[in-house]
């Protein structure tokens, strides 16, 4: 052990020094990087290597100085990183089972994190950060160069052999252009970039005719005299098995069978432009101002020609990013009161001034940066553990009255507590070796009188009487409830966080929901990933919009069916794994609680959208999502069983206050469903075999309308007879939120229950001459209850039919005597 720990320091030792202005390698610098990295992934079991590198503070005076000046080496520079990365590691991921519990685990434990505090404080300086940002664009740069020569070769053939290639989106010559069956021309990445924000029913912009992948033709030229003739898939696949100097990357080939043999001789004339382009085309390509800055007018990300090695590179640093942030803080250490800079808040201004906080922006709002956004997500997430969404959205150029008031209060209070601390101190007395004998009043000895004490003043004043007293077990299976650190960062700080937040709700928010939600459903099934992260940023979010004043366009991908619903199952399977994982029941129980959070969240600015009444698409919106969440028995029953199977021996009392919370939102809601009609059905209860007779209880007759004669309704079916007879004859085509339903699904009746509710409303319906409802629901309800012909049958001809209806219509059948004696 000692010889390899002295290895370690010989190696240290070999990486170079500082003289004040430039940090000078060594010329084997490379190698004792390599040293150090092999060292670090062989370390034992109690982490002594990577503690003893920790003890020699090696990052904070070799490290960090290390790499702002060797940025161009590409080896050192890459050597560092992969260094700096391996010695931030999150001290969990180096226990694979969990935090230590024993005395001698836990030390260490403990003293990695004191290690880990130690080198973001290193990372506090803006000249490593300048250095990473500086590697980082260099990295998403490659593609803009690679792109723009493929431009310039493009460009070289004479414009007029390819001017009917021109994309009816950006109005330029069409790269790689594309051709729908609707003789549309598009750039590949306008038209991919239309069907992404279209989804599923993505339409062409200017004809409304159905595109997708495989209703697109890729054009590509020909070596023919003219430069019209579009190659025919079976060439471009010939050419790739014959041939492997042919660019791969150009032969994108459509997989539907109908194009094996198809290709495109003279494509088409341009149609006139219907109607003008949406501003959301032309803004997709270029989600943000760094996007634009970075790629310029007429760049094509085509990520696919991007190097493995530059993908590790970008992917290293923001896990280096990550590990920084993710370092806990020590308020005891810091000794930092509210509205100051503490440590996270200077690394935080760090990334701000040197722009990685806009390169992180630029990464989770492109749609084609899929394989870096979890660790954006958890960039973000980190970047505002510390804030709240309340003191971010109030937070302005100038002190609102409420700061105002509120620091006077905090600072009143403090006064108080230093005056209390010193009236309780304690006169000067004698010396310490005499003791005295003192009367303590207002507390009673044995007898009435005060009690007297033979002992020093300083006891005297801190006299207990629970010193004796048997010290009660305290259960260990009730979890201790874990403090969270909220503070209110330094001014600034504070500033640029809400404008960074507003940055990512206009340019970011949907697309990185969108994109992490997928890619969370796609690995359902394995633990590789933490959805905490995504529900944190939801709840998050929403909640600084909501309280900004609910931009609906903002948060559109949150505030979704798909969403409630992807939420809901979160919550049901942390409550299932609480049940079947025993073990770490405590974890899936803080899984749960963020779940929980993030669904009082969506009720809560589902309820703040009936503010917005003079916009059409939220109060559509907010009838959508509120018929769906109370009508659907899920959401009713999570809330439910989440108080029922509250358990203390994993679960805290501050989740018991966040479920009591959600379900008053939830109820509130429910009120306000049900404030139109409400339906109360009571449970029939069997009689049981009491001997007691119940006095049977005189009940007042209900007074009833007076009901038509059998003349005045055989006049009015005579003159309703003609209208349905047409009606029957005819197909009727009703939309899909008009079509009645025969029965109530989430009704405690049973379906067959259920019939004779069905006739009555057909009864109703045809005497409110409703006639094309009736109807629909005659011919629905005879699909749900064929047996008996009750409805009539599956073919019956329209006469039947009508007969059938002026039966219904004749009868008073709200008394139930119809229904009996069709049953008879």
């Amino acid at each position: 052990m000692s010889v390899l720990l002295a290895d370690l320091d010989a190696t240290c030792a070999a990486l170079g020094y500082s003289d004040g202005q430039k940090y000078q390698a060594e010329p084997d610098a490379a190698e004792s990087l390599k040293h150090l990295i092999w060292i670090l992934r062989r370390d034992l079991d109690n982490h002594e290597y990577r503690r003893h590198l920790g003890r020699a503070k090696v990052l904070q005076t070799d490290l960090v100085y290390m790499l702002p000046d060797y940025v161009h080496h590409e080896e050192l520079s890459d050597l560092l990183i992969r260094l700096l990365v391996i010695l931030t590691n999150p001290t969990l991921l180096l226990y694979r089972e969990g935090a230590p519990k024993d005395n001698h685990g836990r030390k260490v434990f403990m003293e990695l994190i004191d290690i880990l505090q130690g080198y973001k404080a290193a990372f506090a300086r803006d000249k490593i950060w300048s250095s990473l940002f500086e590697k980082l664009k260099q990295a998403l740069e490659i593609v803009i160069r690679q792109v723009a020569d493929m431009s310039n070769q493009m460009e070289e053939f004479p414009e007029d052999q390819h001017s009917y290639y021109s994309c009816l989106v950006c109005m330029r010559t069409a790269r790689s252009p594309r051709v729908g069956f609707c003789g549309h021309h598009f750039c590949g990445m306008c038209i991919r970039n239309w069907m992404l924000t279209q989804g599923s029913r993505a339409k062409c912009p200017y004809c409304q005719a159905r595109i997708g992948e495989n209703t697109l033709i890729t054009i590509r030229r020909s070596n023919s005299p003219d430069g019209r003739t579009c190659k025919s898939i079976d060439d471009h696949r010939r050419r790739l098995n014959m041939s492997s100097g042919y660019v791969r990357e150009l032969a994108i080939l459509p997989a539907a069978g109908m194009f094996l043999r198809g290709h495109v001789e003279h494509p088409p004339e341009q149609l006139p432009r219907v109607k003008p382009l949406p501003p959301q085309m032309l803004r997709q390509l270029f989600p943000s101002p760094l996007a634009a800055h970075l790629y310029g007018p007429h760049a094509l990300q085509d990520f696919a020609i991007r190097s493995e090695e530059q993908n590790l590179l970008i992917e290293r640093i923001l896990v280096l990013v990550r590990n920084v942030l993710q370092v806990p803080a020590n308020p005891e250490a810091e000794c930092r009161a509210d509205n100051d800079a503490s440590l996270h808040d200077q690394v935080i201004w760090a990334l701000h001034q040197t722009g990685m906080l806009d390169l992180v922006l630029f990464v989770i709002s492109s749609p084609d940066e899929e394989q870096f956004h979890l660790h954006g997500l958890e960039i973000v997430c980190l970047l505002y553990r510390e804030q709240s969404a309340e003191s971010l959205a109030d937070a302005s150029l100038q002190r609102s009255l409420s700061e105002k008031q509120r620091d006077q209060q905090e600072l009143l209070a403090a006064r108080r507590r230093e005056r209390a601390r010193r009236q309780a101190r304690p006169p000067t007395g004698r010396h310490s070796r005499f003791g005295g004998t003192y009367v303590i009043r207002n507390m009673k000895s044995v007898s009435d009188r005060d009690v007297i004490c033979h002992q020093a003043l300083e006891r005297v004043s801190a006299i207990d009487f629970d010193r004796e007293k048997e010290q009660q077990k305290r259960s260990h299976r009730h979890i201790k409830e874990e403090a969270q650190v909220t503070r209110r960062s330094a001014f600034t700080v504070r500033l640029c966080l809400r404008e960074y937040c507003i940055e990512v709700l206009r340019s970011a928010y949907n697309t990185l929901v969108r994109q992490v939600r997928r890619v969370l459903e796609r690995n359902a099934g394995s633990s590789s990933h933490d959805d905490s992260y995504l529900l944190w940023a939801i709840r998050f979010f929403m909640e600084f919009n909501r309280l900004s004043g609910l931009q609906l366009q903002l948060v559109s991908e949150s505030l979704s069916v798909q969403c409630f619903h992807w939420v809901l199952t979160r919550m049901q399977h942390d409550m299932d794994m609480i049940v079947s994982d025993k073990k770490q029941a405590r974890l899936w129980a803080k899984r749960l609680h963020v779940a929980l959070l993030t669904f009082r969240e969506l009720l809560q600015s589902l309820l703040a959208l009936q503010r917005l009444k003079d916009d059409n698409n939220a109060r559509a919106l907010f009838d959508m999502l509120l018929n769906n969440v109370c009508y659907v028995l899920e959401y009713r029953e999570t809330v439910l069983h989440l108080l029922m199977n509250y358990n203390e021996a994993h679960s805290t009392k501050v989740f018991l206050r966040d479920v009591v919370e959600t379900a008053n939102v939830f109820i509130k809601m429910m009120e306000r469903f049900c404030q139109d009609s409400v339906v109360v059905q009571d449970k029939r209860r069997g009689g049981g075999g009491g001997r007691k007779k119940k006095q049977p209880v005189a009940k007042s007759k209900p007074s009833t309308a007076p009901q038509p004669t059998e003349e005045e309704l055989s006049s009015k079916w005579a003159e309703l007879a003609t209208e349905v007879c047409s009606l029957l004859s005819a197909d009727l085509e009703m939309p899909e939120d008009e079509q009645p339903m025969p029965f109530d699904a989430a009704s405690e009746k049973s379906i067959d229950d259920q019939r004779e509710d069905c006739m009555i409303r057909i009864n109703k319906l045809l005497r409110s001459e409703k006639l094309d409802q009736a109807v629909a629901l005659l011919r629905a309800a005879r699909e749900v209850w064929p047996e008996n012909e009750v409805f009539g049958a599956i073919s019956a001809a329209p006469e039947d039919e009508l007969l059938l209806l002026r039966e219904i219509f004749m009868y008073n059948i709200t008394t139930g005597e119809w229904w009996k004696s069709t049953r008879e």
